[in-house]
């Protein structure tokens, strides 16, 4: 079975985003500046790889957006409510240092 939650960008969405004139841009300065092993031989070959980075960047954005929605559906409680990773915590601050809490049970037992 194929993972539908994520769907990669296309070409449309790179032009909705940056415009053509950006893309040819990159691809230009790839071209003419990044020579050696890894750079590209031709403009195609430049062409194509400003349109491939352009869809990676906002695959990259995408994914960070729903990485930051999961967080943020994660921690939308209480702050004062008790937390599974951190069960010890009172719900009132000004209870935790009160007559009966473990706080002040164990630092009057530490003296």
């Amino acid at each position: 079975m194929t993972n539908t939650d994520f769907v990669p960008s296309s070409n449309a969405d790179v032009l909705k985003r940056f415009g053509r004139s950006l893309v040819m841009g990159r691809a230009w300065f790839e071209y003419k500046h990044c020579r050696g092993y890894m750079g590209p031989k031709n403009f195609a070959d430049a062409l194509r790889g400003a349109w491939r980075s352009f869809r990676a960047q906002i695959d990259r954005e995408r994914k960070e957006a729903i990485k930051q929605a999961e967080r943020k559906a994660a921690y939308t409680g209480d702050r004062n409510s008790r937390s599974p990773l951190n069960p010890y915590r009172q719900s009132d601050p000004r209870k935790a240092w009160g007559r009966g809490s473990d706080r002040y049970i164990t630092s009057v037992m530490g003296r």
